[in-house]
């Protein structure tokens, strides 16, 4: 998610042709003309951008200490399963149609 933020300032920085990098864990470095930069969150490289003259949105940052919080937290990236007997029917199922047939069952 931190380096999905940088993805308006890579688009200005890439229409540009502006060299840049995205470094781990979640930074950019930009190659401007006066030297490179490397930025520690996508607000802060949004602001610099938009002072040098670049047209890009600004991004804000979370206001409060529990937004910055949340932010931060680690998030589920699915939601789980209510019923996982159900499911596990259902493969049941789908795999019996590619069983084998053994020759004491032809016979």
């Amino acid at each position: 998610m931190k380096r999905k933020a940088y993805a308006e300032a890579r688009r200005v920085l890439k229409a540009k042709n502006i060299r840049f990098q995205t470094l781990y864990p979640a930074r950019l470095r930009v190659h401007y003309e006066e030297g490179e930069t490397t930025y520690n969150s996508a607000e802060e490289a949004t602001a610099d951008m938009a002072s040098r003259g670049l047209s890009v949105k600004v991004i804000e940052g979370p206001d409060t200490l529990w937004e910055r919080v949340q932010q931060a937290a680690w998030q589920p990236a699915r939601p789980k399963r209510r019923n996982p007997a159900a499911n596990a029917t259902g493969f049941k199922e789908k795999l019996q149609a590619f069983r084998r047939i053994s020759s004491k069952e032809n016979d």
